[in-house]
């Protein structure tokens, strides 16, 4: 959280006029007059045969509503736009562009792009310029021509916000390690006709038509116009967020609130089960239920009293409370929890989890072996997105972690055949005991368990 209030703080710092940007109303009163004009932020220099444009700023393209769009930056002062390939990301100038002024940002995007994060970095006629790209798109607010030390500023920000992944950096500086030689000439050569900025001028020609309108009807027209420029604006919203940036803040605190991995927690499960006997003070163990922090069992009435169970349970299990359910006396149930230690083992390590095809086949395997000792049920269910607050598709993300939800249902003595890896969550346990009481004694020989847990991988090669 703190490394979005430095991203908040920096934007509000550098990209005043990014953050000013407003949604497109579909059918809300549009403002007739123009807005002021944005503060400058696009600079120009020259790189190569053409000029190349840095700082626009970047928000997502509208589709449908492109046209409503591009005439509300022009309301706003902008004076030329970008458009990427695939259509998903649009920049603005705030300043008029010579023609065939190619877009910084989208060529590099365009030649050079690898995919994941990307830093780009040059100097050249005495600025030094940034161009940041998630995926093969310009990530809003880096997107900068500045000083060298605004430039490190904004490189060291991005780092903070992208610190658990790796960053490819190219360029032609001298200043940062691990860096790819690009010359701003090789960067900037032969660029395609798209990654040029375009200028907004239409809407010009458009508010020019309207002034040759007969009187008469400007005079029909003049009277709703003048309401329009009366009603509310639309409330401006900030930038919208990079869905990787929300969802890497939303996946560090859902790794967190994961129980320990592996089978440490099953072993401690195995433990208090292990430890509690078939029958206490004329009450039978029926089931227990286990989860991170405790479990709790269930005992059924035999021919013991309350009183009988709760003596009977301080001096087997050191505890006497206890609580009842059902109203029936005869055939009452009595639950005791048993608080568990703390398990000493790894949480979630994101650099660590597999491949998602290979924790599928993994666990799948341990799942079909186990049916093939005999137990009785296994169930691996699809995998999906883990950790994300909002409904954000798995397509639009760099590198999402993802989880599928296993169960097992098996008899007891196949406890001791699982071992689980330590990209697996057990996250509960059942079981329910079975009495044989073939000898004139209430012993327990058999019982079945149903387990339940978690997978988790990573969508892509970590």
């Amino acid at each position: 959280m703190r490394a979005w209030h430095q991203v908040n703080a920096f934007l509000r710092r550098r990209f005043s006029s990014a953050l000013r940007d407003t949604p497109i109303p579909n059918d809300a009163p549009q403002q007739k007059t123009r807005s002021a004009e944005p503060k400058n932020q696009t600079r120009v220099l020259k790189m190569g045969a053409a000029p190349v444009a840095f700082g626009l700023q970047w928000q997502p393209h509208h589709g449908a509503n492109f046209e409503q769009q591009l005439k509300h930056l022009w309301q706003q002062g902008y004076k030329g736009y970008a458009l990427s390939s695939p259509a998903e990301v649009l920049g603005v100038s705030d300043i008029s562009l010579p023609r065939k002024t190619i877009s910084g940002a989208l060529a590099l995007a365009d030649r050079h792009a690898k995919g994941g994060c990307e830093l780009f970095v040059f100097h050249a006629d005495a600025a030094h310029t940034l161009v940041a790209l998630n995926n093969g798109l310009p990530v809003p607010g880096f997107d900068i021509i500045g000083l060298k030390s605004e430039i490190k500023s904004a490189i060291q920000l991005f780092r903070d916000i992208k610190k658990e992944e790796s960053i490819r950096i190219v360029g032609n500086v001298n200043w940062l390690e691990g860096m790819e030689p690009l010359s701003p000439n090789q960067a900037f050569a032969d660029c395609p006709a798209h990654v040029c900025i375009q200028p907004m001028n239409r809407w010009k020609t458009v508010s020019l038509q309207i002034g040759l309108i007969g009187f008469v009807v400007l005079m029909g027209v003049g009277a709703y116009s003048l309401y329009q420029d009366q009603a509310p604006a639309p409330v401006a919203n900030a930038m919208p967020e990079d869905p990787n940036l929300s969802y890497e803040r939303d996946l560090s605190q859902a790794l967190l609130r994961t129980a320990p991995t592996g089978s440490a927690m099953m072993q401690q499960w195995t433990a208090t089960i292990q430890s509690l006997p078939v029958t206490l003070g004329g009450w039978t163990l029926k089931t227990v239920k286990c989860r991170a922090d405790a479990c709790k069992s269930d005992w059924k009435r035999h021919h013991g009293s309350y009183a009988d169970f709760s003596h009977a349970a301080q001096m087997a299990l050191g505890v006497s409370a206890f609580e009842t359910s059902g109203k029936d006396l005869e055939d009452p149930v009595v639950s005791v929890m048993h608080a568990l230690h703390p398990v000493k083992s790894e949480r979630l390590q994101r650099p660590t989890l597999p491949h998602v095809d290979q924790a599928q086949r993994s666990l799948g395997t341990l799942l079909q072996d186990l049916l093939l000792l005999g137990a009785r049920k296994a169930v691996l269910s699809e995998f999906k997105l883990f950790g994300s607050s909002t409904a954000v598709p798995v397509k639009n993300l760099r590198a999402p972690v993802l989880v599928a939800e296993f169960k097992l249902e098996a008899d007891l003595w196949l406890l001791d055949e699982i071992d689980l890896p330590h990209y697996v969550v057990p996250e509960g346990m059942e079981l329910q005991v079975l009495i044989d009481g073939s000898s004139g004694k209430k012993e327990a020989h058999y019982g079945s368990f149903i387990l339940s847990g978690a997978v988790y991988a990573n969508a892509v090669p970590h």
